[in-house]
């Protein structure tokens, strides 16, 4: 057993690579740690996201390539594990104007989960307004959002967001008490998809829903998806 110190006080999420080899996790000073694990020293420290928010959510791609990292300022980042650069920042605010705090009290949508799709094409992230959305890995452009029957993914905070290894269902838990199972009627819409050709969650439904007494923070696929 390791014990890893950290700087910050608090850690908010931690990922494995799909080798094992490193350990990636979010902190509340906007930096994203990288551990080596045979030795437990830390190897990098991302920084690019704003050091006064905490960065909630981390995961690595399936071929390790990649390490997606969502924060509570509001952006989705990208960070090349061969280089360690920040590839892309994604946002639902890039080239528009954000709303004002005081104009728009409503408006939040940090980010508070974050999951590759099994072909690593897609990332997707659950959010404070309530929606879970889609975005394209080589671009970072939204592709769709996924939305229950007359509203969003939930009526709360979208805490947890896991894709299943068959790449056909997705898995959303939030502050609303709920926890949901989607199902794509035929998953070449998202294999598929053209970044000039959107779909937005027409295509997706929810195939279970389960409600609980408090919020799911997290959810997960038994290793064999079912």
């Amino acid at each position: 057993m390791r014990r890893l110190a950290v700087s910050s006080k608090l850690v908010f999420s931690v990922a494995f690579s799909p080798d094992g080899k490193l350990l990636a996790c979010g902190a509340n000073n906007g930096l994203v740690l990288i551990w080596d694990v045979a030795s437990g020293a830390i190897v990098r420290r991302l920084a690019g996201h704003d050091e006064r928010k905490e960065v909630a959510t981390v995961d690595f791609s399936p071929d390790g390539a990649l390490i997606a990292s969502g924060s509570q300022d509001k952006t989705l980042r990208l960070w090349n594990t061969r280089t360690w650069e920040n590839i892309r920042t994604m946002s639902r605010w890039e080239g528009r104007r954000r709303p004002r705090p005081d104009a728009y009290p409503d408006v939040d949508d940090s980010i508070e989960s974050v999951a590759f799709s099994t072909d690593g094409r897609v990332v997707a992230t659950g959010s404070e307004d309530n929606t879970a959305r889609l975005w394209d890995v080589r671009t970072g452009v939204e592709i769709g959002e996924l939305r229950d029957v007359g509203g969003p993914a939930h009526f709360g905070p979208v805490l947890s967001i896991v894709f299943s290894s068959c790449g056909r269902f997705a898995a959303t838990g939030a502050y609303d008490e709920t926890a949901k199972l989607w199902e794509w009627p035929s998953w070449r819409i998202l294999r598929d998809w053209k970044p000039q050709s959107p779909f937005y969650a027409s295509a997706a439904r929810v195939l279970h829903r389960w409600e609980g007494r408090a919020p799911f923070n997290a959810v997960t696929f038994s290793p064999r998806g079912r």
